[in-house]
């Protein structure tokens, strides 16, 4: 009895920490627009319903294509230890004007090969792409970014805010994948410049 209860405990602690992946595929014949999605033979078709797919820890991997529209934009992550990963150069969320990518409410948020266009936001509170809010600094990095182009964004690409002020914020809040950069080095968001990629080469 003991043994059954020692291997039934080992599935269930299993489970908790094996990622799913979730699909995305506008393009599918067979993409869904109701949760749950996010299988391969049926994806989500739109990145709203696959974050409310999404389990902690899940990876929401992106098909190559121009994702746009209301279901693609003004998006809130509120589900930590997320990966968002399409394909280098060929999955574009364009943003459109009046809108942005993401607000990000928790920690350890992973952004992979994405190109974010055309962002903008009439909100001062939120930057034109991704604006990552924390009540407390995160005990690692509350967003890390491998390989995403921002492109033709106004209003500010990235606004962090993990405890500090936005033009001091925590060194704790941001990570350039696999190295961790200090605010100062990240050029391109200095002075909230609209145009820039973060290129990190895995290692």
């Amino acid at each position: 009895m003991k043994a059954i209860a020692l291997i039934a405990l080992i599935i269930i602690y299993c489970n908790l920490i094996v990622a799913n992946e979730i699909n995305v595929d506008q393009l599918s014949p067979t993409a869904l627009l109701t949760s749950p999605c996010g299988s391969t033979a049926t994806p989500c078709a739109n990145l709203k319903v696959a974050l409310e797919s999404a389990q902690p820890g899940d990876r929401i991997l992106i098909a190559a294509g121009v994702y746009a529209g209301d279901l693609n934009v003004n998006l809130v992550i509120n589900i930590a230890g997320l990966q968002i990963v399409g394909v280098a150069q060929l999955t574009i969320l364009d943003l459109g004007l009046n809108a942005h990518a993401f607000l990000v409410l928790q920690p350890n948020i992973l952004f992979v090969n994405l190109v974010i266009k055309n962002g903008l936001s009439l909100d001062a509170s939120l930057a034109g792409a991704i604006t990552v809010r924390l009540n407390v600094p995160a005990l690692s990095a509350a967003v890390a970014l491998n390989n995403v182009l921002f492109q033709d964004i106004l209003g500010g690409a990235l606004l962090l805010d993990c405890g500090g002020s936005s033009s001091s914020p925590s060194t704790q809040c941001f990570v350039c994948q696999p190295h961790h950069q200090e605010w100062s080095q990240l050029r391109c968001f200095v002075g909230w410049s609209h145009h820039c990629q973060i290129e990190c080469p895995c290692t």
